[in-house]
C-alpha cells in the first residue's frame, strides 16, 4: 500500500505538471484487490505471481484492458480474447474474468 501511494503521487504529479493523460493501471489493480475475487488476504486469487509482478493470467489481462480502455475507449466487457491458461468452463474462472472486465469499465470513464 505504501509503495502504491508513493508511486501514485509521483505519477499524478508528473501527469499534472506536463498535462499528460495518466493510464491508471495501479489504481485499477488496487481497486480489484478489494474485491472478493482478488482479495488474496481473504482467499481470493492473487493478481501477482510472486508478490510484485503481475500474474500471467488475470494481472496482465487487467492491465491490458486498462490500456485498451484508456487509450482507445474499448469496452472491456466486449473483449473476446482471454488467456489460454484460463479454463472458462469452470465457474470461478469465468466469474473472475467477468469481474476484471467490469472493474475496468467501472473505474475508467471514456
Amino acid at each position: 500500500q505504501t509503495m502504491y501511494a508513493q508511486l501514485h503521487h509521483c505519477y499524478t504529479s508528473m501527469a499534472e505538471k506536463y498535462d499528460l493523460k495518466l493510464i491508471p493501471s495501479g489504481t485499477v489493480i488496487q481497486q480489484a484487490r478489494k474485491l472478493p475475487e482478488f482479495n488474496y488476504c481473504n482467499g481470493g486469487k492473487s493478481l501477482c505471481r510472486d508478490g510484485f509482478h503481475l500474474s500471467f493470467d488475470y494481472g496482465r489481462y487487467l492491465v491490458s484492458a486498462v490500456w485498451l480502455r484508456t487509450l482507445f475507449g474499448v469496452d472491456a466487457e466486449k473483449i473476446p480474447y482471454f488467456p489460454k491458461s484460463l479454463n472458462l468452463t469452470e465457474e470461478p474462472e469465468q466469474a473472475r474474468l467477468d469481474c476484471v472486465k467490469h472493474i475496468v469499465n467501472r473505474e475508467i470513464t471514456v
